[in-house]
């Protein structure tokens, strides 16, 4: 759905950047928390993203660089973790 993984060699976050995927959960993306998930196309993210709708299927493999975007029923951001 989202490919909001890549990355900019040689440069800094920018203003609506996420940054650094050491940073679990990154604040630009847990400030989204309430949003539709729309909003996430605004962030540049350079690590592994994941959306998860309710009664979605997702591999139980731990990855604690991975950010989790938890959804409601209405594609409402009600979560951000990492796993």
């Amino acid at each position: 759905m989202l490919a909001l993984s890549g990355c900019k060699s040689g440069e800094s976050p920018a203003p609506g950047e996420a940054g650094d995927p050491g940073i679990c959960p990154p604040p630009a993306i847990a400030a989204l928390v309430g949003r539709d998930v729309a909003a996430l196309d605004a962030i540049y993210f350079k690590g592994a993203l994941r959306v998860i709708r309710p009664d979605e299927a997702v591999t139980m493999d731990y990855n604690a660089e991975r950010v989790n975007v938890l959804l409601d029923a209405h594609d409402v951001i009600t979560e951000v973790r990492c796993y």
